[in-house]
């Protein structure tokens, strides 16, 4: 006998009979079908890198994950928190020893591709953890995502005409594009994630606060090998799971509207993890 579930959750009730022997009757309870997501459905938002570290923002991507969601939609950060659950999508993650609900910052839907964006909690630990993705009333469970300490990203945008670089802003307020480059000797702002823990010590859903540094020295290079001073190396105020490299753009630095940057975190005296390689301009 095969029972077919409909589209709507709930209780079947059963009733089988065969002549000459006493009907069974049982019930079975069904619930929708959970979005359809792997261990490698979980990337960096910066680098698109597959696993989560303490802290980053994760995009989660599958069919399923965005159901009913039409465009796209960001949570708002006036209330300097996320909510933890959006447009009926959440994730809770969990590891030896804890388990935690992820803020969630957006949600899109585009037709062809299905994603959200969260924060992995700062308290995860491990080498691997588990998700749990809701969405509606169906779930599914992931095992075996990747857990890495650290794990830097630089923050980009798509300009005009579709390049994409990293979001950078001047000492000037304007953002670095091709025609407002940054300027050799200034201190420029750039927004990156990944950055691992600070102090004093950061924590899930909260915003930046001053002088939170990041625990670890940070390194800017630019093109050719060239490094930048970093100046401070910080969580962000007034926003969630980003950090913030305030450097000094050098005299011997290259000129250009599409040079590589990149950043990293130094974890030993010859060892660091590097970001994904960005681009800026230089004047």
């Amino acid at each position: 006998m095969t029972v077919t579930a409909g589209v709507t959750a709930g209780n079947i009730t059963v009733s089988a009979s065969i002549p000459n022997f006493q009907a069974l009757l049982f019930t079975l309870a069904t619930r929708l079908p959970g979005p359809v997501v792997t261990s490698t459905s979980f990337r960096n938002y910066s680098t698109n890198e597959a696993g989560i570290a303490p802290g980053l923002l994760v995009k989660i991507s599958g069919q399923g994950v965005a159901t009913g969601v039409n465009g796209e939609y960001w949570a708002s950060m006036l209330g300097a928190r996320l909510p933890e659950s959006m447009l009926g999508f959440k994730v809770e993650f969990v590891w030896p020893g804890g388990r935690a609900f992820a803020p969630v910052m957006a949600i899109s839907n585009s037709g062809t591709s299905e994603w959200a964006l969260v924060q992995v909690p700062f308290e995860l630990t491990g080498s691997t953890a588990s998700a749990i993705v809701t969405v509606g009333g169906g779930n599914t469970t992931v095992q075996n995502i990747p857990v890495s300490p650290l794990m830097p990203g630089i923050i980009e945008e798509n300009f005009d005409g579709g390049r994409r670089a990293a979001i950078a802003v001047r000492s000037d307020g304007l953002i670095v594009t091709p025609t407002t480059p940054a300027r050799k000797g200034e201190v420029v702002r750039m927004y990156v994630i990944g950055m691992g823990q600070t102090t004093p010590m950061a924590s899930t859903n909260r915003v930046g606060v001053p002088d939170q540094v990041i625990a670890l020295p940070v390194q800017v290079g630019l093109q050719g090998g060239v490094a930048a001073t970093v100046v401070e190396a910080k969580m962000a105020e007034n926003l969630v799971g980003i950090y913030e490299i305030l450097f000094e753009i050098p005299q011997d630095a290259p000129s250009g509207t599409d040079l590589a940057i990149a950043c990293s975190v130094v974890v030993g005296p010859t060892s660091a993890v590097w970001s994904n390689e960005s681009r800026i301009s230089i004047q």
